[in-house]
Order: C-alpha cells, then sequence, then structure tokens
C-alpha cells in the first residue's frame, strides 16, 4: 500500500524538472524557489522516495535476522538520508507552506520529531539498545509514511470539495499525529502487558 500510494509522490515530477511554475504545488513559489527554498525543495523530492523505500526494507524482518550485516548498512543510509536531507529540508520548506500558521507549525513539527526519533533510533542501535532502538525507528518510519498520507488525504479533500485554506492545515497535522498517538498508546498497552506478565511469573516462581 505504501509503495503503491507512495507512487503517486512521482506522478506530478515531470514538472518539477525543470519546475514549472505554472503547475500544481510550485505554483506561486517562483518568488522564492531560487536559493535555500529551491534546494531544499529538490533535496526532499530526491530522497523522500528513497527513504521510503529503505524504510520498508529496514522493518523486514527477515532481512534483519538473516542479513544483520545489510540490515546495518541501509539503516546507516536511512539515517544519514533523514538527518542530512528529508527533515531539515522539510523545516525549510515548511516556513513557506501556504494557508496560515496551522500548516506551518504542523510540517515544522513533523521535521524536527523526524530528526529526533531517528537520531534516538540510531543513538540507541550503536548502544546496542536494540528494543529502544526499533520502536525508536518505527516511529521515524510512521513520520515519514507522512508524505504517503498526506496524498490520500488530498485526494480526500478533493472529493469532499474542501478549499486549500480548509484542507491544508488540517493535514499537516493529519498526516502523522493521529498515527503516531495510535503507535505509543499500543506500545505503552503492550510494555505494560509485558511487564505484568513478568510480575506474574516471578510471583508464581517465589510461590513454588
Amino acid at each position: 500500500m505504501i509503495l503503491s500510494t507512495g507512487l503517486l509522490i512521482l506522478k506530478p515530477y515531470p514538472f518539477y524538472f525543470p519546475p514549472n511554475f505554472e503547475f500544481g504545488f510550485l505554483r506561486g513559489r517562483e518568488p522564492y524557489f531560487h536559493g535555500v527554498y529551491g534546494i531544499a525543495f529538490f533535496s526532499h523530492i530526491v530522497t523522500t522516495p528513497v527513504v521510503l523505500v529503505l524504510g520498508l526494507l529496514q522493518l523486514n524482518r527477515r532481512i534483519r535476522s538473516r542479513w544483520p550485516a545489510t540490515h546495518r548498512r541501509i539503516g546507516k543510509v536511512y539515517v544519514g538520508l533523514v538527518l542530512v536531507c528529508v527533515a531539515p529540508s522539510g523545516l525549510i520548506m515548511a516556513m513557506r507552506a501556504p494557508n496560515g500558521y496551522g500548516a506551518i507549525s504542523g510540517f515544522a513539527v513533523l521535521s524536527v520529531v523526524t530528526w529526533i526519533a531517528t537520531m534516538l533510533g540510531w543513538k540507541r542501535a550503536v548502544g546496542g539498545r536494540l528494543d529502544s532502538h526499533l520502536r525508536w525507528m518505527f516511529r521515524s518510519y510512521l513520520l515519514i509514511c507522512s508524505a504517503v498520507l498526506l496524498r490520500i488525504l488530498a485526494m480526500v479533500a478533493t472529493d469532499l470539495q474542501l478549499t486549500s485554506a480548509t484542507a491544508y492545515p488540517i493535514a499537516a497535522w493529519a498526516s502523522w499525529l493521529p498515527s503516531l498517538v495510535v503507535f505509543e498508546v499500543i506500545t505503552h498497552r503492550r510494555e505494560r502487558m509485558t511487564r505484568r506478565n513478568k510480575q506474574a511469573q516471578s510471583n508464581l516462581g517465589s510461590q513454588r
């Protein structure tokens, strides 16, 4: 689903090379496109699809268990692209998001949280804390998948005939925050159940 929906990200690319300022996302951005924003834009659209694919490979249990060296090499590329390209470029682009502070803040917070989650995931791996590493990298990839969910929300907004001023600020938050909240709730419940099971086993052992 991620790959098939992610192909929608690539659909307008012919209009980006060279940039067509009469088309879609680039419309109205010509006055500030050349310079830092332009560098961030091309960095973002080139590396985000790559990171989406790499993230799928990283979450594959078979690759992690059977080819750990490959998992580590792919992980280094994933982390490097997110920390150096995807998240920083997303933050730069967020500052120019249209339709007000709601959209700007939504995309800006997304970029910062994605950078932090990826950095913490990498640090946990280096420190040998693999369970914590896995959770943080799940968070990282969940946030990266906001690029996919954003396209789905755009199609929904079109079907509902919502104006850009209404839909864009909502999508800036809805593309990642609800998913992250659900993940945190599920993770918390699983950890609580694990602690209860360990406590029950400990009590049973002491009774024996």
